[in-house]
């Protein structure tokens, strides 16, 4: 049997009660073979992750006193846990703490990609929660963060998207570095959203190895805008598989432009829906 992939929302890990319930799931499923666990920040942690940063050019100092705040609160929750963790075990929430008010200071110094590293830290603490938990019950874990097991290549296709309130721009590159395609065109008005608000689920379905899989991929938009029959769209088409995939549409208009800001994107492991026939 292959490995059975299980995902938990914020509201799942939305206190101590909740992560010992799902470490019990988790427990019980690893007794059928292999598990891995994708887990989401706990409720309400993104949103305020999103407002310290929002108050970090304005209120420094109230942004630095959120985050202490946040990472005390995990603390509470693990006391309730009963989490005991080795001082050299390579996740601690000493650790985190260091690292989320360094991505913090990078951040107010100008560094826009340490956004990202802040916005992150609210799922590597609910997963530093679960795996605590899980080894308390005697589950042999470990964390595996998204940065070890997503990796572009630099002779690979590339993309480059460049957003601001007035103009929007995404290049897609294929192999050899030339334009497969690009767009250009007028940002719409972005609304916001709070966590959970505005999510959708989409499911593909692609052969591995000659077998049919589904893989099932999660959006959470946190700030996007939409415009209809959008003007002034400047759409290239060279050479590469988008598009040509775009050239057999044979488009006449663009009917809609949507453009995503600030979301979230989780993506499941493949799970195989078809058996590969070999030949005897």
């Amino acid at each position: 049997m292959g490995a059975r992939v299980i995902k938990f929302g914020g509201t799942s890990l939305g206190d101590a009660r909740r992560i010992a319930r799902a470490a019990d799931a988790v427990r019980a499923a690893r007794t059928a073979g292999p598990v891995a666990v994708v887990v989401s920040a706990m409720a309400g942690v993104t949103n305020r992750l999103l407002a310290l940063i929002d108050d970090l050019a304005g209120a420094p100092l109230a942004a630095r006193q959120a985050l202490v705040e946040l990472l005390d609160e995990h603390r509470g929750v693990a006391r309730e846990l009963g989490i005991v963790e080795p001082v050299e075990a390579p996740w601690t929430l000493a650790r985190l703490d260091e690292r989320l008010h360094e991505a913090l200071r990078s951040l107010a110094a100008g560094d826009t990609g340490a956004r990202d590293l802040v916005l992150a830290g609210g799922e590597k603490l609910s997963a530093w929660l679960l795996l605590g938990a899980l080894q308390a019950r005697g589950v042999e874990a470990a964390i595996v963060p998204a940065e070890v097991l997503i990796r572009a290549r630099r002779d690979e296709a590339s993309v480059d998207v460049e957003i601001d309130t007035t103009r929007t721009s995404a290049r897609v590159a294929n192999d050899d570095g030339e334009t497969d395609i690009a767009l250009s065109a007028a940002t719409p008005r972005q609304a916001t959203a709070g966590t959970g608000e505005h999510v959708a689920t989409l499911t593909s379905y692609t052969s591995i190895g000659g077998a049919w899989h589904s893989t099932l991929s999660q959006t959470n938009l946190l700030s996007a805008g939409t415009t209809r029959f959008p003007r002034g769209v400047n759409l290239q088409l060279g050479i590469g598989r988008m598009a040509d995939d775009v050239r057999s549409l044979q488009p006449i208009r663009t009917i809609q432009l949507d453009v995503v800001t600030n979301g979230q994107l989780a993506l499941h492991m493949p799970v195989p829906t078809s058996i590969q026939r070999v030949q005897a």
